[in-house]
């Protein structure tokens, strides 16, 4: 069993009598992962009341609305460059094959392999 952060140690003097034990067995089992969740919950929870109260915190957003509106482009802008179009394809079709009459010297094929023409 671990100890608790001050954090959890706060949390729990708040809490009535009867549910202490209780709170006390479930943060000490956490992992830190739950931990990490939990402390960052209640760091939301105070910018919250800070920011109802006037006061600033570290987790309060203070960018003006151009600001905002510029980071807002921006990630569109990316979230657009990020997907590459499908480059285009270049086809090459063989030149046509051109019949010359009385040229005995290529030979053509037909069905079965047979020889056509010498």
């Amino acid at each position: 069993m671990r100890e608790l952060t001050p954090e959890q140690q706060e949390h729990c003097a708040r809490l009535p009598e009867y549910r202490r034990a209780s709170y006390r067995h479930k943060a000490s089992r956490m992992t830190d992962r739950e931990r990490q969740m939990e402390s960052i919950a209640w760091d939301a929870g105070r910018a919250w009341m800070a920011l109802k109260a006037g006061e600033s915190h570290p987790r309060i957003n203070t960018l003006t609305v151009s600001q905002r509106k510029d980071r807002l482009v921006t990630r569109r802008y990316a979230e657009q460059a990020a997907f590459y179009p499908q480059q285009p394809q270049i086809i090459v079709t063989s030149a046509p094959l051109q019949e010359l009459w009385g040229d005995y010297r290529d030979y053509r094929y037909g069905a079965g392999g047979a020889v056509r023409q010498e």
